[in-house]
């Protein structure tokens, strides 16, 4: 699973806007977050996941946040799994270590 801030997308509608009417709709689209948001398929497929307060002040924060969720939530699925049982493969204490550090630095 994907989520991803809403932008713009050009689509036989849009394709007409102006630069200002693109602009404006960004401001929108940017406080969204969506899951299966493909350009493909014209962003049909998109579902929201939420919409964020732009004006708080931990906005950006909250959106990286927001759209590492589902790997984050994988990592500590894995993590979960693993610690019912032995937990000293090095090979998969690297892979997990090197995911969270992604993302750490990712939400940095």
């Amino acid at each position: 699973m994907n989520w991803k801030r809403g932008k713009t997308l050009m689509t036989p509608t849009t394709i007409g806007w102006t630069e200002e009417e693109i602009k404006r709709n960004n401001l929108i689209e940017e406080t969204m977050v969506f899951s299966n948001f493909y350009g493909f398929d014209n962003g049909k497929s998109r579902r929201l996941v939420c919409t964020v307060n732009k004006d708080h002040e931990d906005y950006e924060k909250n959106i990286k946040l927001i759209e590492s969720a589902p790997e984050l939530y994988s990592i500590v699925n894995e993590i979960y799994k693993i610690t019912e049982g032995p937990f000293d493969d090095p090979v998969i204490q690297e892979d997990l270590y090197d995911r969270m550090d992604k993302i750490i630095k990712r939400l940095s």
